[in-house]
């Protein structure tokens, strides 16, 4: 009931109310991984604006599941910081079997640290040729050539 109060104010963007509910169970949150992930989900959702809040949850968590962790990606995606690039990739450098076996997860990662990185390259006040160069180099491997190419015709 908890969990589906709190998805309910994150859709709605009720940010009080669900502060307010996270505030009045947070003597029970510890024990319970249901909790954090919607905690986690209400404070990244984006309509909130409260992602940063999300991953001071997760790190308060000792031992996250693969759905906590696929939340925090998520977070990271709306983030776009290099903060939580390297919170991406610390989490995926501690629990790196897990991805092999859960498909979800590891894509979760995959679009974190790759909407990471463009987020990054795109808020870059200075573009050295490198830079676009290691950028087409992601977008080639990807096999996205329009991507490349729009990137090669964007250089100076």
């Amino acid at each position: 009931m908890i969990t589906q109060a709190l998805k309910a104010f994150a859709h709605l963007g009720d940010l009080r109310r669900g502060i307010n509910m996270h505030h009045t169970i947070s003597s029970r949150i510890n024990n319970d991984s249901y909790i954090f992930a919607s905690l986690i989900h209400f404070y990244s959702y984006i309509k909130n604006n409260q992602a940063n809040k999300a991953m001071d949850l997760f790190n308060e968590i000792n031992k996250p599941n693969d759905v906590i962790i696929i939340l925090l990606f998520n977070t990271c995606v709306q983030l776009g910081t290099a903060e939580a690039s390297n919170l991406a990739e610390r989490v995926s450098k501690t629990i790196l079997q897990l991805f092999y076996s859960n498909p979800h997860l590891l894509t979760s990662l995959l679009d974190a640290l790759m909407k990471c990185a463009q987020l990054l390259f795109n808020r870059s006040t200075s573009k050295i040729l490198s830079i676009y160069e290691a950028t087409m180099n992601e977008y080639s491997k990807d096999k996205n050539p329009s991507k490349t190419l729009n990137l090669f015709y964007q250089m100076k």
